[in-house]
């Protein structure tokens, strides 16, 4: 008898445990599927994650962050009826803080690549641009991008700067050369710009914008050596489960592709205008 009643005493327990959690898991499903757009509407803000470091797009000016994508998203919380706040982040901590959902979406120059759309749900298009790279002014020594074998290149962490490098750095080896000699990673883009200026590397590989940006401040200590890869549209990105939200923000970038703010704000930005797809611009397998 004390054991039967042991038994059905283990049952009880197991299956209260086993209960309890599928209401636990119930829970979370619940909240993890509420509409991205209800939290944002209930909080009154719409929180991005951006490495402002990389200018024309965000960078820090009299202590604000500024530039073409916080210009984009001030019309865009204004089409929602919510506040912008800009959080800060080094550039390899963008993805996790998306995933982890301490942020609702990154703007900071993501170009949309394969391998990321099938990770993240991006926007439409906001700019398109390349990859090009940079030495320091009268460096006799580098006058092509094939003088680069041998050399120390700095890249970005996790950019598609670093994609570029790596893959004309395979080029290299392909044609007979001895290819890059050090492919020197940085977190930021001012860590790998100081880098130059010091001689502690021989050129620096970063988006054909940016550069372009740098050089036309300090054009007597840097100049443009040559691009190298794919031109690639640059879009935001949400969580890949936030599509319904990513569908909200593409609407409001399409009323602003209409109105012409959006061409204005390159022109403001860039100096020109660009010519971008609304639709067809995700590649296969695409959240």
């Amino acid at each position: 008898m004390e054991d039967l009643i042991l038994r059905i005493g283990n049952f009880l327990y197991f299956a209260g445990g086993m209960l309890g959690t599928s209401l636990f898991l119930a829970n979370c499903s619940t909240n993890s599927s509420r509409p991205l757009m209800d939290e944002v509407s209930d909080r009154g803000k719409l929180i991005i994650g951006t490495d402002a470091g990389y200018e024309p797009f965000t960078f820090i000016e009299d202590g604000q962050i500024v530039g073409y994508d916080p210009d984009i998203l001030a019309l865009v919380v204004n089409e929602l009826g919510v506040q912008l706040e800009m959080q800060e982040l080094p550039f390899e901590g963008l993805l996790p803080a998306l995933m982890s959902q301490k942020v609702d979406l990154v703007a900071a120059g993501f170009k949309i690549t394969p391998e990321r759309a099938q990770k993240f749900a991006f926007t439409l298009p906001v700019a398109v641009d390349g990859t090009a790279l940079m030495k320091r002014k009268g460096d006799e020594r580098i006058e092509t991008l094939e003088d680069l074998s041998g050399k120390v290149v700095g890249v970005l962490i996790d950019s598609n700067s670093a994609t570029a490098i790596a893959e004309f750095d395979a080029e290299l080896k392909a044609s007979g050369q001895d290819g890059i000699g050090q492919i020197k990673e940085f977190k930021s883009n001012a860590e790998e710009y100081l880098a130059l200026s010091n001689g502690q590397i021989d050129a620096v590989t970063a988006g054909q914008i940016n550069l372009a940006e740098v050089i036309s401040k300090r054009p007597d200590e840097y100049e443009l050596l040559g691009s190298i890869g794919e031109r690639n549209f640059v879009g935001w990105m949400v969580r890949p489960e936030n599509k319904a939200f990513r569908d909200v923000l593409n609407q409001a970038l399409q009323k602003l592709f209409e109105s012409g703010d959006l061409a204005r704000l390159q022109e403001k930005w860039f100096g020109f205008t660009m010519d971008l797809p609304t639709t067809g611009y995700l590649p296969a397998g695409a959240h």
